[in-house]
């Protein structure tokens, strides 16, 4: 029985050597699109600025399902020491309700749509309950001071007509203002890049948590998408995912082999004119200087 198994199986290898079908032969192995071809398929992008300087930007793709997103030019970096938090605390009393709507309405009334909410910010700011000083004031002048429309996006993606939510942007967000108070437009200074050290050691927690970061692109660098690659690549992994040895990322393959950490994830942070890009991992101390070793061999280019 199994001679004849081993016989049927080398038949079977001696006709797909001489198939030259693309699909059996791996040294043919091409994209069936090209990246030129998928860029002509990709549905074209409409932007519209209404008068107050808001822009509305979609992309109809023809789903049946569409989503809608309001961005605002407006985080942590404008804001001071008297009034640090604001935009964290604005992104959650997003859907606390309004004036003509309890938050149970609100929520009610989305989600018979079959929709869903969020919002977010992408920096926090973590403090003790005793250390938030902001008031509604603080908030207030904030919203007023920097929600202007030349600094929003309308955008939306998916099953959704241009020419509809554009009547919809001028019946909601036409009052919006666009002008500031003395004409004072709030100017960044250039973001410079400084590296440090921060420890805070605590010998009742069991595992350290360590993160290292150099200087990333920002969002409008072309190097962007090289990095996001580089960070995939890099990828992440956790000790109750599985997989072990045949995980795709390397460093991955190296903590299952040599135990260093319980869990790792590549992270690639871009900004308005800065990013960072860097690693985060769970380790016990006697790994740490094992995994930092293999972390930062992951952005040599000559390995």
């Amino acid at each position: 029985m199994a001679a004849s198994i081993c016989r049927a199986g080398k038949a079977v290898g001696r006709v797909l050597a001489k198939t030259r079908s693309p699909v059996l032969s791996l040294r043919q192995g091409r994209a069936s699109v090209s990246y030129a071809q998928s860029l002509l398929g990709a549905p074209e992008t409409r932007i519209t600025t209404l008068e107050n300087g808001l822009r509305i930007a979609t992309e109809e793709s023809g789903h049946p399902t569409c989503t809608v997103g309001l961005w605002i030019g407006c985080g942590s970096r404008y804001e001071n020491e008297r009034n640090n938090g604001a935009g964290f605390f604005l992104e959650h009393m997003a859907f606390k309700g309004t004036k003509k709507l309890p938050q149970s309405a609100l929520e009610q009334e989305v989600e018979s749509m079959g929709a869903h909410l969020s919002a977010y910010t992408s920096q926090e700011v973590e403090g003790n309950l005793q250390d938030v000083t902001l008031t509604r004031e603080d908030l207030v002048e904030f919203i007023s001071t920097h929600y202007k429309a030349p600094r929003m996006v309308l955008a939306a993606a998916g099953g959704v007509n241009h020419g509809e939510l554009v009547d919809l942007a001028k019946q909601h967000f036409s009052d919006l203002s666009f002008e500031y108070e003395g004409d004072a437009v709030p100017v960044l200074s250039p973001c410079r890049f400084t590296g440090s050290e921060i420890l805070m050691r605590d010998d009742a927690m069991p595992l350290a948590h360590i993160a290292i970061a150099v200087e990333g692109t920002s969002v409008t660098n072309p190097d962007i998408v090289t990095l996001m690659v580089a960070n995939a690549i890099i990828g992440s992994y956790d000790i109750t995912f599985g997989g072990g040895k045949n995980l795709s990322s390397r460093l991955a393959r190296k903590a299952v082999e040599g135990k260093l950490c319980h869990s790792f994830q590549a992270f690639h942070s871009s900004y308005s004119d800065t990013g960072l890009l860097g690693i985060y991992f769970v380790a016990d101390k006697h790994h740490i200087e094992d995994m930092m070793h293999w972390a930062q061999n992951q952005w040599s280019v000559s390995d």
